[in-house]
């Protein structure tokens, strides 16, 4: 509960970022989309998860707003 109420520092411009994704379910969603049978060499996309799991989180804001607005 302490952090709930923190105040950002300037030092913690990505705290918001960092603890959204700790939180969900991203990862897994990143790696559901390299299934092992289709891509037995993990090294092939390991290097790209931060950013596809970005790019995860980031879709699902817009979606949730589009839908939002509906």
């Amino acid at each position: 509960m302490d952090y709930q109420n923190m105040p950002q520092t300037r030092g913690g411009e990505r705290w918001a970022h960092y603890f959204r994704v700790m939180n969900g379910i991203t990862d897994a969603y990143v790696f559901i989309a390299f299934p092992q049978n289709l891509f037995p060499n993990a090294s092939a996309y390991l290097q790209i998860a931060p950013d596809l799991g970005d790019f995860v989180i980031l879709g699902n804001d817009i979606l949730s707003y589009v839908e939002s607005q509906l």
